[in-house]
């Protein structure tokens, strides 16, 4: 049993599991065309997770949403490549907020993205999500490349916005069509801080050794504090979401850190 499917209730577990296979399946070769020979790792867990966050949907629905969150992976692996000079971040950003204003796509994200996009529900307040993630994205990487050490508090303003989690929620939303409290925004910015530490904690081992910067490594920071603190953001997000699916979707993706990891 993968970790994600763990954090799914026992007698839903049988028909998720059915579910993330199918998903998988159909998912896989847009994974694999994304990420390469990682792509089946990402497309196997990404199905997965997606599916325990909200089972009750239909295959078509959770494929939808499995190919969003590939190409988000897709976009974070760029931000992330030590390979990649600064001018190539910044133009990757700008031909990812090109296509999230209604331009052509140019380049192989941004062009990923614009096949994504079309198989989602027109959703203004999705556009600008992943416009404020993606520049959110480009601002984490800089900091990271710029040797600089800011306080918890700085840290957490530019990392909890490139953690993704803002898009995927209205992606979840632009999906299923369900409706959320009028608190939402303020929601997912609990949320975002909640899965970015999380996100941390998890990598810590390995950002400290690669010299990257992690919450872990702030001055200060404390593992236990901080864990506490995942749990604060998760309730506070709960209590302004107004949403049981948004509920269970951060739940999942908190535990999915804590369990594992989707890499």
């Amino acid at each position: 049993m993968t970790t994600a499917l763990r954090l799914v209730p026992a007698a839903q577990r049988p028909i998720a599991a059915l579910k993330a296979r199918r998903v998988q399946h159909d998912v896989m070769p847009w994974a694999v065309e994304l990420l390469g020979p990682a792509g089946g790792r990402a497309g196997r867990a990404l199905a997965h997770a997606v599916t325990a966050i909200a089972p009750a949907l239909r295959v078509v629905q959770l494929a939808r949403l499995t190919r969003f969150a590939v190409w988000t992976f897709l976009y974070d692996n760029v931000m992330d490549s030590s390979g990649a000079g600064q001018a190539e971040l910044r133009e990757t950003e700008q031909t990812v907020q090109a296509v999230l204003a209604g331009e052509p796509p140019s380049g192989r994200v941004a062009t990923a993205l614009a096949k994504v996009l079309a198989g989602l529900p027109s959703s203004p307040a999705l556009l600008a999500a992943l416009a404020d993630d993606a520049a959110g994205s480009l601002e984490h990487a800089l900091l990271s490349r710029s040797g600089e050490h800011p306080s918890l508090v700085d840290y957490l303003a530019v990392a909890s916005r490139s953690i993704g989690y803002r898009g995927w929620a209205h992606a979840l939303l632009a999906v299923t069509r369900a409706e959320a409290g009028p608190e939402l925004d303020a929601a997912l910015g609990w949320a975002c801080q909640a899965v970015r530490l999380a996100n941390d904690l998890r990598s810590a081992d390995k950002d400290l050794a690669a010299g990257t910067l992690n919450a872990l490594a702030l001055p200060g920071a404390d593992r236990a504090a901080l864990d506490a603190e995942i749990d604060r953001c998760a309730r506070l997000h709960d209590e302004l979401a107004g949403s049981a699916l948004l509920v269970n979707s951060l739940r999942v993706s908190v535990g999915i850190y804590r369990l594992g990891d989707l890499r």
